[in-house]
This record gives C-alpha cells, sequence and structure tokens, in this order.
C-alpha cells in the first residue's frame, strides 16, 4: 500500500482490514448496499457502484455523515488509488432521536474510473450497541433455581421448577449443599 498523503492510525487500521480482503472482494461484489452493510460489526461487502453519501442505507432519524477528511491510498494489490473516508451517524434534519447509534463504517471507493467499485467496512455495527438491545428476561429463567422461589414464579411462572409440588418451600440447607457440589 502506498500513500500520496500521511494518514492517521484509524485510517491504517481500516486500510489494513479492508486490503486484507479486497481480492476476495471485488470477485464478487454485491448488486446494491443494503442495510445489513451496518449491522454486523467487522462485516465487508463490495458493489460495483459508487454510491453518494446520501444513498448509503441508514436508520429512521439520521443518515451517514463523512468524519473526517478523505485520504487516497494506492492498493498495489489490484493496482488501484482508492479514496477513503470514516462515516459516522448524523442526526436527519427532522430527527426525533434521543440519541444517535455508535456506529463507524468505513467506505473505500476507486479513484480510477475504468474500475469503478465502493466497498464498506463495519468497524463498529449495530450488533455491539449494547444500550440498543433489547434484554429478554426468558434468557435468564435458569437464574430461578437460586432465587426465593415465591420471587423466581413470578419472573418465570412457567418454568418446570414451579410445576412441581417440591418447589413450594425455599430450604437454606439444601440450597447451600446445592452450592457447594
Amino acid at each position: 500500500m502506498r500513500k500520496t498523503t500521511p494518514t492517521p492510525p484509524e485510517f491504517e487500521q481500516a486500510l489494513k482490514v479492508i486490503e486484507k480482503r479486497i481480492e476476495r472482494l471485488l470477485a464478487q461484489p454485491e448488486s446494491h448496499l443494503t442495510h445489513s452493510v451496518y449491522m454486523k460489526t467487522d462485516s465487508l461487502v463490495a458493489v460495483k457502484a459508487l454510491p453518494k453519501i446520501r444513498e448509503i442505507p441508514s436508520g429512521e432519524g439520521w443518515r451517514w455523515n463523512q468524519a473526517k477528511r478523505r485520504y487516497v491510498v494506492t492498493f498495489d494489490k489490484i493496482s488501484t488509488e482508492v479514496e477513503i473516508m470514516k462515516l459516522v451517524p448524523r442526526k436527519s434534519v427532522r430527527s426525533t432521536l434521543d440519541r444517535l447509534p455508535k456506529l463507524k463504517l468505513w467506505q473505500i471507493k476507486s479513484v480510477n474510473r475504468k474500475s469503478s467499485f465502493a466497498a464498506y467496512w463495519c468497524e463498529k455495527g449495530s450488533d455491539s450497541d449494547i444500550e440498543g438491545q433489547e434484554l429478554n428476561l426468558e434468557d435468564y429463567s435458569f437464574l430461578a433455581e437460586f432465587m426465593e422461589p415465591s420471587e423466581g414464579q413470578e419472573l418465570w411462572p412457567e418454568h418446570q421448577m414451579y410445576n412441581s409440588p417440591a418447589s413450594s418451600t425455599f430450604d437454606i440447607d439444601s440450597f447451600m449443599n446445592y452450592l457447594m457440589c
């Protein structure tokens, strides 16, 4: 990889990730971008068309925005100059969002008109936005065994533990023996 201007460290990291997989990626480019471009952290997708930033799929109440300046580098593997830029969410004009998702998307696009393509690397996707993920109470039903039966039954009334007659009383000695085994 040859650089026409020095690039900041985070741009270097993005370029390394993309350059490692660029040949394989360009062998099977997508026909168009979908919302999946920012759903999964570390996903990488290429398209033949060069979409404008406003054409990149985004969520309700926000759109993509260029975060810093663009840099041009040459990918020696494919003998092509590419332009790289970092994209982050920005509220839309009429947005009612309280907070923006914490996403980071990198775009490289060919500068060479003969071989036009764009590639997107999702450094930080929706799957990493923990605040935005919903918790499912059923996923924690295994904790019923360690709670007072009345509290556990209130949270998980269908749990198998509460369908047997022996579960109606809590025996601290039995519970401690269970933990020690």
